[in-house]
């Protein structure tokens, strides 16, 4: 003789007690968010708005100083460029 398996040994009388034992007992409650809750998630919505405005004002900051730096670096670069750098070149020759 060929033992059972599992799902043929498995009353269907056993799956629906369980089913009601587990998820309909007296002692379910349903779910509920509290309004503790929601206004824990508001508050942190909040600080994590206020944070983000506060770094993206700083990376402003950081954005605007580097341009300033870099063009007048590159102001101080043409002007040392374009300037001679010998003496010759201030006064023509004259023969």
């Amino acid at each position: 003789m060929k033992p059972k398996s599992l799902l043929e040994t498995w009353d269907e009388a056993q799956n629906e007690s369980r089913y009601q034992r587990y998820v309909f007992s007296k002692k379910y409650l349903t779910l509920e968010e509290n309004e503790s809750q929601e206004k824990a998630k508001d508050e942190k919505k909040a600080k994590k708005k206020k944070r983000y405005k506060k770094y993206k004002k700083n990376v402003r900051k950081v954005l605007h100083y580097s341009w300033k730096c870099l063009l007048l670096g590159l102001q101080n670069f043409t002007v040392g460029y374009s300037t001679p750098s010998m003496p010759s070149a201030f006064f023509p020759e004259f023969k």
